[in-house]
């Protein structure tokens, strides 16, 4: 990597990092999936980013047209990560609990080729069912 420039524009700041002959700007995934490009609230967290992640020390800041983000779309913003965190950890202890039921149930496993055979047999009687 050459270098990065921090862009400040209306919410946040932008980091543009050119390699080569090619300068991509920094995006991230959403929690809908859409990829769009990534503000930063403040410098601090710009500069935390290109340190720690990217690994860049000396980078150039344009912050002539920054203007932050309403506190109210900050707070909004940080309530939807919080609430993902949170929906995460409680699919996780649920998820973990059925592995464990499934672990601590005291009766014996069936054999794999058995299950297909039922299964083979409740699916013809359902394709008999349908054809009829």
């Amino acid at each position: 990597m050459r270098s990065a420039e921090v862009v400040g524009e209306k919410g946040g700041y932008v980091v543009v990092i050119r390699y080569g002959l090619t300068e991509r700007v920094v995006a991230a995934r959403d929690n809908t999936g859409h990829i769009n490009r990534r503000k930063f609230a403040s410098l601090d967290s710009v500069d935390n980013f290109l340190r720690n992640t990217v690994h860049i020390v000396d980078y150039h800041v344009a912050s002539a047209n920054f203007e932050p983000a309403p506190r109210q779309a900050r707070y909004e913003q940080n309530a939807q990560r919080l609430k993902a965190v949170h929906e995460s950890a409680a699919y996780d202890k649920w998820f973990r609990a059925q592995v464990q039921e499934a672990l601590d149930d005291p009766r014996p496993a069936i054999p794999h080729d058995e299950v297909r055979k039922e299964f083979a047999a409740l699916r013809a009687e359902l394709v008999r069912k349908t054809n009829s």
